[in-house]
């Protein structure tokens, strides 16, 4: 199942590629914060409360953990945007240990979603069946009894307890047909390109000329990269300093898991 989650991310991420290029995050805060309300899902004290708890983790771990609540995901998938913000804003640092949990609120005409995205550095303690885990276990039951902030607090706590080695979850064991499933499936897709290519050389031994298809795939297309100016409207900044020191350029992978309430 874990193998299942992290094929069907990437598949995600590569097919809303074309709108990433387009769309936009919201502007790094400035001046910078680890709680960005931009939703008003907590209250003052709260921001503040929970701000101060994010920065004196990060004074003392150097990871950041950045949560960010809006009301509007500007028409993107939730996973692909926290992606995006972690990157763009830089969320970590050099040992690209950086969090985002990003919560899109429900409101009366649509519902609510919540993502974890992770750094690079954390993704291997913070594996995608442990991500899950939190947003199962520790936010969505609080935000269905609308407790948004006992939800998101109880989440970071417990991303800090894993991240500092406290406690762990215990990883489910994927599925062996699930795996076998996927095998055969990347198998048959390999064998109808490889038939399709064969059948192309045939037909075209001199290559077309110079005009055949060409196919690229990789990085470098800036996908994720890039320090986007807001297409959601305009965010203001949160009303604690609290002391926060800034991004350090972490980097992010594609680790993390959603969830809907």
């Amino acid at each position: 199942m874990l193998i299942k989650n992290r094929i069907l991310t990437v598949l995600s991420v590569l097919l809303c590629s074309t709108c990433l290029l387009s769309a936009q995050v919201p502007e790094r805060p400035y001046p910078p914060h680890l709680v960005n309300d931009y939703a008003g899902m907590l209250t003052k004290a709260q921001n503040e409360a929970l701000e101060e708890e994010l920065v004196k983790y990060d004074f003392r771990t150097s990871t950041q953990i950045c949560v960010v609540t809006l009301n509007d995901l500007g028409g993107m998938d939730i996973m692909s945007l926290a992606y995006k913000i972690g990157e763009s804003w830089g969320v970590g640092n050099e040992a690209n240990n950086g969090v985002v949990l990003l919560i899109k609120n429900k409101t009366r005409d649509s519902r609510g979603e919540v993502a974890i995205a992770t750094g690079y550095g954390t993704e291997g303690i913070l594996t995608d069946a442990v991500c899950r885990r939190l947003i199962e276990d520790d936010i969505l039951p609080h935000f269905r009894e609308g407790r948004s902030y006992e939800g998101i607090h109880q989440a970071c706590q417990h991303i800090e307890g894993l991240l500092d080695g406290e406690f762990e979850f215990e990883e489910e064991e994927p599925d062996i047909w699930v795996v076998f499933g996927i095998m055969i499936i990347l198998a048959i897709v390999a064998i109808v390109f490889f038939a399709l290519l064969i059948k192309y050389s045939k037909n075209h031994p001199d290559g077309g000329g110079g005009k055949g298809p060409t196919i690229i795939i990789g990085p470098g297309s800036g996908l994720f990269g890039g320090g986007g100016r807001s297409g959601l409207g305009s965010f203001g900044s949160g009303g604690f300093s609290g002391g926060f020191g800034g991004f350090g350029g972490g980097h992010f992978g594609g680790g993390g898991a959603h969830g809907i309430w």
